[in-house]
């Protein structure tokens, strides 16, 4: 069973002790140190577990996962006794191969996008909704040189004279 408050109060009364010496006591203690060090490990862990989820949708987001390590323990006469755990590190969990993939057809796409920025300057070029473009000159020219290929002693003749 627990201790009541009037139990605590008649004790610090008896001492002659400061009212918050057997809180300080209790909050100091070992027991207390462990709870602690517990929480702080599993709040870790819930952060990291919400971040997850949180993230779930987010491209390029890994899943990371808590590294507790043990610290070390305390002995007392010929009892050992736990400390509890640290958070050693954080690990993000990625599949190298599908790094690796996405790292290639990101620099594909990169190159597509170019081909395709090229491409749309030199079709820009060749418009002719507004009478501007190269495709008129360039269809006399080749009209010109299919007919040169055709018959061409006339027309270097028409030319001279």
């Amino acid at each position: 069973m627990g201790v009541s408050l009037r139990t605590v109060r008649n004790k610090i009364r008896e001492y002659g002790l400061p009212a918050w010496s057997p809180l300080m006591s209790w909050m100091n203690s070992a027991p207390m140190m462990l709870l602690e060090r517990y929480l702080d490990g599993t709040s870790m862990r819930q952060t990291l577990v919400s971040t997850t989820i949180a993230n779930v949708d987010t491209p390029g987001y890994s899943r990371q996962v808590p590294n507790l390590e043990e610290t070390t323990p305390v002995q007392i006469g010929n009892n050992t006794f736990g400390t509890g755990v640290d958070l050693a590190s954080v690990t993000s969990l990625r599949d190298s191969v599908l790094d690796l993939r996405v790292n290639q057809e990101t620099q594909q796409q990169g190159q597509l996008n170019a081909f395709i920025s090229t491409g749309q300057q030199i079709q820009a070029l060749f418009n002719e909704t507004n009478g501007t473009g190269l495709q008129a000159p360039l269809t006399a020219f080749f009209t010109s040189l299919s007919q040169l290929s055709t018959n061409p002693v006339t027309l270097i003749l028409d030319k001279a004279f």
